[in-house]
């Protein structure tokens, strides 16, 4: 037996055969879509990975030396991030890698700076008793090597004008400041009646001693002003333990 079909039944299979494949055929490009945008996915996650597996190339220490030289030229305007990856070649995944941000960079080299100002002086100790003689040696630690003491120097203004405006900053300048201060205590002690006046007079050998820094930064010193302004200083601290020793006869 035949079966025959209607014409209706006839349209609406054929109308439900070309709506299967209209629909068959935006699945396949649904399908395309959903495939470019996992590869689209896939090369940026690679990108991203590219970025990390560079990062550990550079260490922590690299970033912080490039920002000391960009601090000294620029003062804190140079620890922008993207001209620093420039610099070092590496891109900004390195630094990302080391850092949170922006603001933990800066609170990782104020501490670098601290630290290597504090270690210098824990390496240091006074070989000669005469007091004299130990503040000549500083002075000529200090005060010798102005190519190398000025970049130092230009840091540290800037770290000090950036310690004006944030708490961090300060309290390293502070620590830093006291254990230089601790330098001068040998020097001055037989000076002073009291542990308050060693104290004053370590402070303004300090002050005296930063002043003569100040000086190397500015445009006109030169070795012969630099070695009469050494001689002035020791003559004046010869002079205040000349009078301290008449003084005890």
């Amino acid at each position: 037996m035949v079966l025959e079909l209607s014409p209706i039944i006839f349209v609406v299979a054929v109308r439900s055969a070309i709506c299967l494949g209209a629909n068959l055929i935006l699945c396949r490009k649904a399908l395309m879509t959903n495939n470019s945008r996992l590869l689209t996915h896939e090369k940026k996650a690679r990108r991203t990975v590219a970025k990390v597996t560079d990062a550990p190339q550079l260490d922590k220490t690299a970033w912080l030396r490039a920002a000391a030289v960009a601090i000294a030229e620029d003062g804190f305007n140079g620890t922008r991030i993207l001209p620093l990856s420039k610099q070092l070649g590496v891109t900004r995944g390195s630094f990302y890698w080391h850092f949170a941000d922006h603001a933990a960079f800066v609170q990782a080299f104020v501490i670098y700076w601290r630290d290597q100002q504090l270690r210098a002086v824990e390496v240091f100790s006074h070989e000669s008793t005469d007091p004299v003689t130990a503040y000549a040696r500083l002075l000529d630690l200090v005060l010798t090597d102005t190519g190398v003491e000025l970049k130092r120097l230009k840091v540290e203004f800037a770290l000090r004008g950036y310690a004006r405006r944030d708490a961090f900053a300060a309290d390293a300048v502070a620590a830093v400041d006291q254990a230089r201060t601790q330098l001068f205590v040998p020097i001055v002690e037989g000076l002073a009646d009291s542990v308050a006046e060693t104290e004053s007079y370590a402070h303004l050998l300090l002050a005296q001693m930063s002043g003569a820094q100040h000086a190397i930064a500015g445009p006109n010193c030169n070795a012969a002003i630099l070695a009469g302004m050494k001689q002035a200083m020791l003559r004046a601290l010869a002079a205040l333990h000349a009078t301290k020793n008449r003084a005890l006869r």
